[in-house]
């Protein structure tokens, strides 16, 4: 299977911004919408049953041109009690779209077309909660180097007061680059709460990082550590704009990935 997020938000279908626009660390490179799906399996069923379902879904997802990507996360490292999700789950269905017009035009297709399949989906899992929310990559990171799942974590987060966001995001990016310098690669996200978000995530940021691979994590984490950053200006500099909570983290593997265009 491919890594993680290899072409997160339908890679050149992502409403990039100019070349002087990626030089300010004000504003993020990019922007899309987040569905995120917290689902239990239903007794006898395995994460294998689900994963079944992925042909059935690219036949309809292609005929109808969703502009989606869905990617299924198993939790990792995490403590249920730093969880914002709400009762008992298994795996997290996430499904990304450029823009919410795309988002919708997709839902309606799916709506209309896809009873058949979302039966088979209910027969395998149960779902008491979806989420809606926007996303910002602030720093690209390498692509997939290999097979296997990829890694993410992520951190709810609270920005102080008199931060705005335009200068947390610059701290993120300037960390991202201090990471990128020792030879790390993750991607850098924040997704900001939406509709249908716990009462745990209303006003918060979901810190978000992605990494091409279990391996890659590993070798960023020991760089973290072998170069003391968690006492760099960098750290320093974000941890002051921003109180986050612990760290979640979750393997992940790719349901369905839309064609790249050209």
């Amino acid at each position: 299977m491919i890594s993680l997020f290899k072409k997160l938000c339908l890679g050149a279908a992502l409403p990039l911004l100019s070349g002087a626009a990626l030089a300010n660390h004000h504003e993020p490179i990019a922007r899309y919408m987040v569905e995120a799906i917290p689902f239990a399996l239903k007794e006898g069923k395995t994460l294998d049953d689900m994963m079944k379902l992925r042909g059935d879904f690219a036949k309809l997802a292609a005929a109808e041109n969703f502009a989606y990507n869905a990617y299924v996360l198993t939790p990792h490292f995490m403590s249920r009690s730093s969880l914002p999700v709400d009762g008992k789950f298994d795996a997290v269905w996430l499904g990304f779209s450029p823009d919410p017009s795309a988002l919708a035009a997709g839902l309606a297709s799916y709506v209309e077309k896809g009873q058949r399949l979302e039966r088979a989906f209910d027969a395998v899992r149960e779902v008491n909660q979806r989420w809606l929310m926007r996303g910002e990559l602030l720093h690209q990171g390498a692509e997939p180097d290999g097979e296997g799942p990829g890694y993410a974590f992520f951190q709810t987060c609270h920005l102080k007061d008199g931060v705005s966001l335009a200068n947390y995001r610059e701290a993120e990016v300037a960390w991202s680059a201090a990471m990128e310098k020792l030879g790390t690669t993750a991607s850098a996200h924040i997704w900001y709460a939406g509709q249908g978000v716990p009462d745990a995530l209303q006003g918060a940021m979901i810190k978000v990082r992605i990494f091409p691979s279990i391996q890659s994590w590993g070798d960023s984490y020991t760089k973290f550590q072998e170069n003391n950053m968690g006492q760099s200006p960098e750290w320093r500099a974000m941890a002051a704009k921003a109180e986050c909570g612990p760290i979640r983290s979750y393997l992940g593997q790719p349901f369905y990935e839309a064609e790249e265009e050209g």
